[in-house]
């Protein structure tokens, strides 16, 4: 008789005397996850415990930490117009 598991295709591998199930994780998109997605993490961690563990194994996490950053830096530029990309200094209208 079929487990379940292998009715929708599933495969176990042995492992000692116990049959394990083969299960990976779907491909993901690299993103970079800048500062203010780490921040975020480390929010989500320590203060919305279940919330950053459903994220963490639906596989979503990742990508939301990058939205999260890529949103704050368009609104970090939005805020900052004058800000350099590369050197990340602020200029003001007086040039100081």
């Amino acid at each position: 008789m079929k487990s379940l598991f292998e009715e929708l295709g599933g495969t176990y591998s042995q492992q000692g005397d116990y049959l394990l199930p083969d299960v990976k994780l779907p491909p993901q998109e690299k993103r970079p996850i800048g500062i203010w997605g780490q921040r975020r993490r480390e929010f989500l961690k320590s203060r919305h415990r279940v919330k950053y563990y459903n994220m963490l194994t639906k596989c979503t996490l990742d990508a939301h930490l990058a939205d999260t950053s890529e949103a704050a830096e368009a609104m970090e530029e939005r805020a900052h117009p004058t800000v350099q990309r590369a050197g990340g200094h602020h200029r003001s209208a007086k040039g100081l």
